[in-house]
């Protein structure tokens, strides 16, 4: 989930969690982040991993295109039709996969060593 490569001028035997860039940035302020605004991948692009925080936004946007769908699919189908549930749980289970993604985000972040406090 983290990023392997070491940023340009830093020795590959430094730990990842001792880069530079990671001591200057706040556990706090990450950890709030991912706790109030998590799903957005804003504790990602805090922490400069911003090919999750796409990844979280994706998820949250592609979850909101579904659930509008299964609005309007649900509008227009019968009754018997199962087009509307499948949807809405599709909706759900991009939530569901972003909620549980940030939850271990956030733990890792508490115990994330070189974060400053």
């Amino acid at each position: 989930m983290y990023s392997t490569e070491a940023p340009q001028g830093v020795p590959r035997s430094v730990p990842p969690g001792m880069w530079p860039d990671d001591r200057r940035k706040s556990r706090s302020v990450a950890g709030l982040f991912a706790f109030f605004l998590g799903i957005f991948g804003a504790h990602d692009f805090y922490l400069g991993r911003r090919r999750q925080g796409w990844i979280h936004l994706g998820l949250v946007l592609a979850g909101i295109v579904v659930a509008w769908g299964a609005t309007l699919a649900g509008a227009s189908v019968p009754p018997t039709g199962h087009t509307f549930g499948v949807l809405l749980w599709l909706a759900f289970l991009s939530w569901l996969v972003n909620v549980l993604w940030v939850l271990i985000d956030f733990l890792r972040i508490l115990r994330m060593p070189g974060l400053g406090r």
